[in-house]
C-alpha cells in the first residue's frame, strides 16, 4: 500500500513538472509575441509622425527686428523644408539655412504647437566697409551682403580680417573723443605692425590723415584734441597730414605743401 502511495505520488510530480516545463517556453513565447507587437507599433507611430501629411506645418512665424531683411525674404528661404511636417522637419537644417543670408546674424528656431514654424531673427548691425570687400559687423567679423544694400556713409576699415575686432575698437573708443571736436572718422587702417592711422572729415567734408602709431594711442589722440581745440581747427582747410607719433608734440603737413613742426620729438 504504502509502495503504491508513493508510486502515485512520483508519478504526479513527474506530470507537474511536465507541466511546468510546458508552460515556460509558451510564457516566453507570448512574452516575445508581445514585444514584437509593442516594437511594430512604435515603428507605426514614428514611420506616421515623419510623414509631412501629418501634422503639416501651415504656418511660418518670423519676429525680428529688420531693416536689411523682410519676412517674405525669410519664409521664402525655408518654404521647401518646412513642408516636411510637424515632427518631421529638420529645426537645426532650418536654423542654418536662416543664418546663410548675408544679413542674418544669428537665428533661432523652434516647433509650435499643432502647426507652426518660429523664427527668432537677429540681423547684421554693419559698423563699416571693409577694403578687402564686404562689411564689419559689430563683433569684427566680415560678411558679403550685395553691394546695393550696404547702407550710406559707413567708415572705410584697413587691415587683415583678423585685426578687423581690434580696428573697431580703435573706431568706437576714438569716434566718441572727436565727436566732440566736430571731427569723423571716414577711415581706419592698421598696417602689419598694427600702426594706427586714421583720416578725419569735417562736416563741410574736409579731410586730412591722422598718424597715431602703435604705442599710447589714446594718450596722442587727446594731445591732439587739445591743440586742435587751441590752434588747428581754424586751419582746418590747409591741413593734410597730422602726425602724432613724438613723445611731446606733432607734426604737421600743410595742404599748400610747406611742412612744419609744432614741437620736435621722436619715438
Amino acid at each position: 500500500m504504502a509502495a503504491n502511495s508513493q508510486a502515485v505520488m512520483s508519478s504526479s510530480r513527474a506530470a507537474s513538472g511536465w507541466r511546468l516545463k510546458s508552460a515556460l517556453p509558451l510564457r516566453m513565447l507570448g512574452t516575445a509575441l508581445l514585444l514584437l507587437g509593442v516594437i511594430a507599433l512604435l515603428g507605426w507611430c514614428v514611420s506616421l509622425l515623419n510623414d509631412p501629411a501629418t501634422l503639416p506645418i501651415s504656418k511660418v512665424r518670423v519676429q525680428g527686428n529688420f531693416v536689411h531683411l523682410d519676412e517674405a525674404m525669410l519664409q521664402r528661404a525655408v518654404a521647401e523644408m518646412a513642408h516636411q511636417g510637424f515632427f518631421s522637419v529638420d529645426i537645426e537644417a532650418v536654423k542654418q539655412r536662416v543664418e546663410q543670408l548675408p544679413w542674418v546674424a544669428q537665428a533661432s528656431v523652434r516647433r509650435i504647437w499643432p502647426d507652426t514654424l518660429g523664427i527668432d531673427v537677429q540681423e547684421q548691425k554693419a559698423v563699416a566697409r571693409w577694403a578687402n570687400g564686404g562689411l564689419v559687423n559689430e563683433a569684427g567679423r566680415s560678411f558679403t551682403p550685395l553691394a546695393s544694400s550696404y547702407p550710406s556713409r559707413l567708415p572705410l576699415f584697413s587691415g587683415s580680417e583678423n585685426m578687423l575686432p581690434e580696428i573697431g575698437e580703435a573706431y568706437r573708443r576714438d569716434s566718441a573723443l572727436l565727436v566732440n571736436v566736430g571731427l569723423r572718422i571716414s577711415e581706419v587702417n592698421m598696417n602689419s605692425r598694427r600702426a594706427l592711422s586714421l583720416k578725419l572729415n569735417q562736416p563741410e567734408n574736409e579731410s586730412f590723415e591722422l598718424v597715431l602709431g602703435r604705442e599710447q594711442t589714446g594718450a596722442r589722440l587727446q594731445r591732439f584734441i587739445r591743440v586742435y581745440k587751441k590752434l588747428l581747427a581754424a586751419h582746418i582747410t590747409e591741413i593734410e597730414r597730422v602726425d602724432l607719433r613724438y613723445s611731446n608734440g606733432m607734426s604737421v603737413a600743410w595742404k599748400a605743401g610747406s611742412h612744419q613742426h609744432i614741437h620736435q620729438g621722436g619715438e
